[in-house]
């Protein structure tokens, strides 16, 4: 008979294993760099770096960071795919369907945590090394704030700072940026289970560009054993549509509302295909 924590995750399709971290346009040198092109730029380098993620507001202090205390971290939201889209469907200048998903297992091995949602009380008491994780939660009206609640909890939100960690014998990540390649699922004396993240997009034609992107890579060739054996197995990442996810959804398709039961062999069915028709199979063999 199944735990009971397993039992709610079967009947309850908000609840999931993986992470989101979205992906968000800036502005470079005179032009903007989109949602895709970080993306694409994250895949390459093989990490997410930390940030204080600065408002656009400045206060009498200074900017007026979203992430308190002494220490950048790395966001990420415990969504299912279905609330992803909603949230991008709904709040389009805040949140782009561009994102890198990973197991919240392995997030956690790494030293991500779910964030504490309270009042600036909360914050003073908390020791700077755990401010990070603090996120402001005032759900009674404020004028203050124009009459309105400030409250994030549909986010979900989890933090991770970028630390140095042991993969054993293939060495130590240094504290540049959260590895893309997280530490491996160890069980008994069985060999690890490494898992790829995954790469969403918006529609199908993007799948193809970044799976074109991907193989225009040259071999790694640095000392650093863990971005070696991600970029070995790069290719075979699997990269979601969200496009094909709300066409199987609006089918009433509860499979696709969650990447924890995304039917993957349907989705590389049709991608395959694609990369068939364009000459493409190398990619997909890789």
């Amino acid at each position: 008979m199944p735990a009971d924590w397993l039992k709610i995750k079967q009947a309850r399709p908000d609840i999931t294993d993986y992470l989101i971290h979205w992906t968000r346009g800036i502005y470079g040198t005179g032009h903007r760099i989109s949602p895709l092109e970080i993306l694409m730029s994250i895949i390459e380098c093989g990490f997410l770096r930390p940030s204080f993620a600065p408002r656009n507001r400045v206060t009498v202090g200074g900017r007026d960071n979203t992430i308190k205390g002494t220490q950048p971290a790395v966001c990420f939201t415990e969504q299912p795919l279905d609330s992803f889209i909603k949230s991008c469907d709904t709040l389009s200048n805040r949140y782009h369907p561009y994102a890198v998903a990973v197991r919240k297992d392995r997030i956690f091995e790494y030293g991500g945590r779910p964030v504490t949602y309270g009042d600036e009380n909360l914050l003073n008491r908390l020791p700077d090394e755990y401010k990070y994780l603090w996120v402001h939660y005032q759900p009674i009206p404020s004028a203050g704030i124009g009459g309105y609640p400030l409250d994030w909890t549909h986010e979900r939100e989890w933090r991770a700072l970028a630390v140095k960690y042991s993969y054993g014998t293939l060495g130590v990540w240094p504290e540049e940026g959260i590895p893309l390649l997280l530490p491996p699922q160890i069980s008994g004396n069985s060999k690890p289970i490494w898992y790829l993240p995954w790469i969403i997009v918006r529609e199908k034609s993007e799948v193809d560009s970044v799976r074109q992107y991907i193989g225009t890579f040259e071999p790694y060739s640095g000392s650093n054993e863990i971005l070696k054996l991600y970029f070995t197995l790069l290719p075979k990442v699997p990269i979601v549509p969200l496009d094909e996810v709300e066409t199987h959804m609006n089918a009433q398709d509860l499979r696709w509302c969650r990447l924890d039961t995304l039917p993957m062999e349907e989705l590389d069915a049709s991608i395959t295909a694609r990369f068939i028709r364009m000459g493409w199979r190398e990619l997909k063999q890789g």
